[in-house]
């Protein structure tokens, strides 16, 4: 949408998606004082505003989400109705979803790393085990499964977090419509065998669609397929599944592990807790140096997208000049439209205020927002949405990781996987002989060769030399067991990320989140997460040898 509109108490900037029974625009309250943050406003389309059960299942989705807060999930702030219009009031990301990734990713012939696509699923199901275990205020479970985990709802924002979307479809105690016996909501290649087979599912349901997931970010491919629906409604229901190293070489036995058991045909023998999926994952991505983190993946985003985010910081500089009812009146007569433009107004009857009744010459626009404004659930607070959130945004002269860390060609990592197929496949052009490589193959072939014996002979100095090391330690020590078996660690991570301070029994061990302290003593410890504004965090852990202990805190702002 090239014009902004107005709609109760917030400006429509421009529209953002619509599908068959919605549509999203970015928005940001009237007369806000913050220019540079926005809001994501999800309204019905005009022709179902009168369908009493599709505004039930809206009126659902909204109820339970705003029960939610939690750094890996969107925040749903209000619920609401402008005039004849109900509309979700939630969190902005600017970023892509998973969805965006795959198909450049395989557009580029590359892949992931394991360590991003492990990173990218623990953090999905940190915010899924939060939704599953989430209470009401009198504390009695909500009882949520989210029923739709997929690539089009999880998005990676540019500053690196990961946001599990769209609860439109879960299965929650509080709603008010029900789902019939047999009735499938959610899509095929993502459901678990129980749910494809209409039976009863609870929480490991969605924890078989991480699995699908993770399985598919390590590959690169789709794990169920098929020529037409019924097709994949079989293989997910027999559940037959082979490890994700048979695609890709790189991806270790541990990991294999962890996406078998979450893709396990039985729920009894599948993770119970989508925590316990991000445990395992958590300790995989420890065991791997460097450390992967959240800036890891901003940076990566930052360069693998790095036409949409400049286009992104461009349209933050053009929205930060619309504040006022005024700037957006100035605007909308000023803007040329297009065809498509003038077609969408035609047909919706749209205007500056984006319904029937506008409030008459000098009359005070907010109150006339409030008093056409019926706020259903929640409700947006303007001075906290500004005061807790983080920068959206993250700048293109940021320093990159190497990428080499991220993503490696789909050719050097599947070579193995993909040898079988070579002789359906015609991998370079011109080469119309299955049987016979191209001249470019055949030199990058033997570089390979000579890169690995070059690789092996530096393998077998350094052998040497940590033979070497290792006899002098033992020989000092006197044979005593190493530390990295006798000690422990901890994995800070919470929201907000940046200034807090770490401390761990009254020791200062570092600013900022997330963050890792190694070379604790076996036993108990207290963990405290300082920042100004905030309620201190503290928590006791048990830290074991040779292992380590997850904390995840989220921190209060003080009144």
């Amino acid at each position: 949408m090239s014009r902004p509109l107005l709609f109760g108490k917030y400006c429509l900037l421009e529209r953002l998606s619509v599908g068959g029974m919605a549509e999203v625009f970015r928005a940001r309250p009237i007369n806000s004082p913050d220019t540079t943050r926005y809001l994501a406003l999800k309204r019905i389309l005009p022709h179902l505003a009168e369908d009493e059960e599709f505004i039930k299942m809206f009126v659902d989705e909204a109820k339970l989400c705003v029960h939610l807060r939690h750094p890996n999930i969107v925040h749903i702030f209000e619920l609401g109705r402008f005039q004849s219009s109900s509309y979700i009031l939630m969190e902005f990301i600017p970023g892509k979803d998973l969805l965006a990734l795959q198909k450049r990713l395989r557009k580029r012939r590359l892949i992931m790393s394991v360590a991003q696509a492990c990173y990218v699923c623990m953090e999905l199901c940190k915010g899924l085990d939060y939704a599953h275990k989430a209470t009401d205020d009198y504390g009695r479970p909500l009882n949520i499964i989210h029923r739709d985990v997929s690539p089009q709802n999880v998005l990676i924002n540019y500053n690196g977090s990961v946001k599990l979307i769209d609860f439109g479809v879960a299965k929650a105690a509080v709603q008010s419509t029900k789902t019939q016996v047999g009735v499938l909501k959610g899509k095929f290649g993502y459901m678990s065998p129980e749910q494809i087979r209409g039976e009863a599912i609870d929480q490991r349901s969605d924890i078989f669609a991480v699995g699908t997931l993770l399985w598919e970010l390590l590959t690169n491919r789709r794990l169920f397929t098929g020529d037409n629906e019924f097709e994949i409604f079989q293989k997910v229901r027999d559940a037959q599944v082979d490890p994700p190293s048979t695609k890709n070489p790189q991806v270790p036995p541990e990991v294999d592990r962890i996406v078998m058991k979450a893709l396990s045909g039985d729920p009894n023998t599948r993770y119970t807790w989508a925590a316990d999926v991000a445990r395992d994952l958590g300790q995989f991505l420890t065991s791997i140096q460097p450390l992967y983190t959240q800036q890891h993946l901003s940076d990566w985003m930052a360069r693998f997208f790095e036409e949409e985010l400049a286009e992104e910081q461009g349209k933050v500089d053009r929205f930060r000049e619309i504040r006022t009812a005024d700037d957006v009146f100035a605007f909308y007569q000023a803007a040329p439209t297009s065809a498509e433009q003038r077609e969408y107004e035609a047909a919706e009857s749209t205007q500056v205020w984006d319904q029937d009744v506008a409030p008459t010459q000098g009359e005070d626009i907010e109150q006339f927002a409030a008093n056409h404004t019926v706020v259903q659930a929640g409700g947006f607070d303007l001075d906290e949405f500004i005061s807790l959130q983080d920068d959206d945004i993250v700048e293109l002269d940021d320093p990159p990781v190497s990428a080499d860390r991220e993503t490696v060609e789909l050719d050097a990592v599947n070579r193995a996987a993909l040898r079988h197929s070579v002789a359906h496949t015609k991998l370079d052009s011109g080469n119309t002989n299955p049987g016979l490589q191209s001249p470019t193959r055949v030199i990058a072939d033997a570089t390979r060769r000579r890169n690995m014996r070059a690789g092996l002979a530096l393998v077998a100095v350094l052998a040497c030399a940590v033979l070497a090391i290792s006899t002098l330690l033992l020989w000092l020590g006197g044979g005593e067991e190493s530390q990295a078996t006798t000690v422990g660690s901890v994995l800070v991570t919470g929201n907000p990320a940046s200034g807090v301070q770490v401390f761990i029994d009254e020791q200062h061990k570092g600013t900022g989140l997330p963050l890792k302290v190694d070379a604790l003593e076996p036993g108990a410890h207290v963990v405290e997460l300082r920042r100004d504004g905030f309620h201190t965090f503290s928590t006791s852990v048990q830290v074991r040898p040779g292992s380590f202990v997850p904390v995840e805190a989220e921190l209060v702002k003080k009144d």
